[in-house]
């Protein structure tokens, strides 16, 4: 299927790659990948995605005050680190139960993650170690100690990553989050029955409610309040 898709910069004339954006660029490109995705359905298991807007992330970040001055967010400080660390979260809770033709996912802790070479690998690993120290010593033992870094062009599960990413971002932006439950993929529909999907959203009043929880139970003896910007300019109580 590969020769359909486009070739791999600087990697040799024979050498092919699927990328979703750049599929999306020509209507014959985009003729083919139906073909694609079936090939997705035939061999992934679960289709994992998250979404929350930076501008929420961002306000509801600033209307959480202390009067003991600066708070210590941890993996919150950044957006990155708090989608990995929910990432991580669910899937340790649906893969706890979770089969595979009687065979738990449990034998196959640890869960490799992996990025592709082209992302911002000190960053990553720096965002990493702040999810893991917050974690338990138990599910620390579920993720590795680091993510693996793979090169786009070679890793298949990076591709097929990428063409989930895409969608869900596109049905996000067409406002019809609806489509990702039904695999509507315009033109054609994928088959619902043929994995599972988990798409998680987050809102500015769910990022709240997080950070509440969070520093709540971190910090028991600090005082900490919503403060939501309003025309009166009120603090709403402490919690």
């Amino acid at each position: 299927m590969l020769p359909y898709a486009v070739k791999a910069p600087d990697t040799g004339k024979n050498r092919y790659h699927f990328k979703m954006s750049e599929m999306a660029g020509s209507p014959d490109r985009m003729s083919q990948v139906k073909a694609f995705y079936l090939i997705l359905e035939k061999y992934v298991e679960q289709a994992i995605s998250i979404k929350c807007n930076i501008y929420e992330y961002q306000r509801a970040k600033s209307r959480i005050i202390s009067p003991s001055g600066n708070i210590n967010f941890g993996f919150y400080k950044r957006l990155s680190s708090f989608l990995y660390h929910e990432i991580m979260i669910n899937i340790e809770n649906i893969f706890r139960n979770y089969t595979v033709e009687g065979n738990s996912f449990t034998d196959l802790w640890p869960i490799d993650f992996i990025f592709d070479t082209d992302s911002n690998a000190n960053s990553i690993l720096r965002e990493w170690d702040l999810v893991c120290q917050s974690m338990s010593s138990d599910m620390r033992e579920r993720f590795p100690s680091a993510p693996r870094f793979e090169r786009d062009d070679v890793h298949l599960p990076i591709q097929a990553a990428d063409f989930w990413a895409w969608w869900v971002r596109k049905w996000h932006i067409d406002n019809l989050p609806e489509a990702i439950g039904k695999l509507d993929f315009g033109a054609w529909q994928g088959n619902t029955e043929a994995f599972s999907i988990l798409e998680m959203h987050y809102n500015e009043e769910q990022i709240v409610a997080k950070f509440k929880r969070d520093l709540a139970r971190r910090y028991p003896q600090t005082q900490f309040y919503d403060c939501r910007i309003s025309f009166a300019k009120d603090c709403s109580s402490k919690f």
